[in-house]
């Protein structure tokens, strides 16, 4: 919730602040979303460590022998740990740069995408399919799993819609056309 409302702060400032193309004091558009992508990790790490304690839980109890759901949810657990960890410093070097400190703009953007597209889409699609997978694999059959297994369809089901919003605001940077239109822009970054 503290995120959404840093996005949506963030996105009503830019409307209203954010007309020319030169920064020269005030308001800079991306600030609110840039550091609300940090309580957003957060969010994202407790939900993968509460996916991950469920599984242990639910694969010990029924699963003698098998290490699959075990090894699954350590992995989980792993990559929304690094996920929470390692967007604070990264949305605190791009914020900084928002405003003439640290990195300069250019590269500071890159890290930034570079960052979201390496922690959002390609780890978030390989967590969205390990849970997947053990959801289907390791935990089919067990009674006491079909709500992690309902979880784990939902989690692939928002990954790719996440991921073809940002195949889309992909596209959209690499045609020079779309700078035309602004609305159509705006609505497709407010989303990623």
């Amino acid at each position: 919730a503290i995120s959404a409302a840093c996005f949506a702060v963030d996105s009503i400032l830019s409307l209203a602040f954010v007309r020319a193309t030169a920064y020269e004091g005030g308001y800079r558009s991306g600030t609110l979303s840039l550091l609300g992508s940090v309580p957003l990790a957060g969010a994202w790490r407790t939900f993968g460590s509460m996916w991950a304690d469920s599984a242990d839980a639910a694969a010990a109890s029924t699963c003698r022998g098998r290490t699959g759901g075990l090894s699954a949810a350590r992995f989980v657990r792993r990559a929304f740990d690094a996920i929470a960890l390692g967007t604070l410093p990264v949305a605190v070097v791009t914020t900084s740069s928002l405003y003439a400190a640290g990195l300069d703009f250019r590269r500071a953007m890159m890290l930034w995408v570079c960052w979201c597209f390496a922690t959002a889409c390609l780890l978030g699609s390989a967590t969205a399919l390990v849970m997947w997978l053990c959801a289907r694999r390791t935990l089919a059959g067990v009674a006491e799993a079909s709500g992690l297994r309902v979880v784990a369809k939902v989690r692939v089901a928002t990954q790719l819609l996440f991921n073809a919003v940002w195949g889309a605001a992909g596209v959209l940077v690499l045609v020079p056309e779309s700078s035309k239109y602004g609305e159509l822009l705006f609505a497709v970054y407010t989303l990623v």
